[in-house]
């Protein structure tokens, strides 16, 4: 058996990474190279075995001169990835080389989850197959969702776009408590990422040529990422993300494997919404080895 080992960013081979990444049987956009620069301005190293066939991306931040594991924002799941199945006494070796390190926040990918049952906290995802007709998705909402979509009033305008300023301006106005500047810089750094690769999709309401409600999305492999909301809160809410989800699903339905991935939530609230789209539970893990 091959050793793993580990790999600084610096001396990753982005090529052979990346293109083995999109052969894996658990392939996420989360773990490929460039989005987790984004995130972690190239602060992560990666754990490898063989020539890239199994590997695990570690995103790291150092404090007080202390290196630390945490999981970035904008990217809920990363774990073990692998080509081909791999047995469980390799995926425990991937975990406990995770466990000499100080890890705040570290999330393995629902895969991980479902096959290997690693040490930690089970989360919550939400996701929703799109491989049927829009009627048939739309049978799935429940009760209450159906009873709140509403047709779009004729002020408003439904469209898509690939304007990122107005979104990152419309979030930093209306989430300041979130809306730190390296938050504002990750929104704009990945919608640009997105759209320049042909995989962003940004469905928003617009009033008068002003944005009222918006969704980014990344699709990506399997996945329909819903990544980025913003809304303003001034506006009296007439149920603009319920619209907007709606329309997406309508535009992807029949989508044989592709998923609507809500990228969550363990939040009560936001959980009761997605099932009521008709959205399932997968599972992932989160594993921390720090008391505080």
């Amino acid at each position: 058996m091959h050793e793993v080992h580990r790999i600084k960013r610096a001396n990753l081979d982005t090529q052979k990474y990346d293109s083995s990444l999109k052969k894996c049987l658990n392939y996420s956009i989360y773990a490929e190279s460039r989005y987790l620069d984004i995130l972690t301005h190239s602060n992560w190293e990666c754990l490898v075995y063989g020539d890239y066939e199994v590997f695990m991306p570690i995103p790291v931040q150092i404090k007080f001169g202390v290196k630390f594991v945490t999981q970035p924002t904008f990217c809920q799941q990363l774990g073990v990835f692998y080509q081909k199945e791999i047995s469980t006494d390799l995926f425990q070796l991937f975990e406990r080389k995770l466990h000499r390190y100080f890890v705040r926040a570290y999330h393995f990918n629902e895969s991980n989850t479902t096959l290997f049952a690693p040490k930690g906290e089970v989360r919550t995802n939400h996701v929703l197959p799109l491989n049927k007709t829009y009627d048939a998705l739309k049978t799935g909402y429940n009760r209450n969702r159906k009873r709140k979509l509403i047709e779009l009033p004729n002020i408003y305008n439904l469209h898509q776009s690939e304007s990122v300023d107005d979104f990152v301006q419309l979030f930093k106005e209306e989430y300041p408590n979130f809306a730190s500047e390296k938050i504002l810089a990750q929104i704009d750094s990945l919608m640009r990422f997105a759209f320049a690769n042909g995989q962003g999709h940004q469905f928003r309401i617009s009033m008068e040529g002003e944005l009222v409600a918006a969704l980014f999305y990344i699709k990506a492999g399997d996945r329909l990422l819903q990544l980025g909301a913003a809304r303003k809160k001034e506006i009296p809410d007439i149920g603009f993300f319920t619209i907007i989800v709606d329309h997406v699903n309508a535009q992807f339905s029949n989508s044989n494997g592709l998923l609507f991935d809500f990228a969550g939530s363990m939040l009560p609230g936001v959980a009761l919404y997605n099932e009521s789209f008709g959205a399932v539970k997968h599972q992932y893990t989160h594993y921390t080895n720090l008391k505080f």
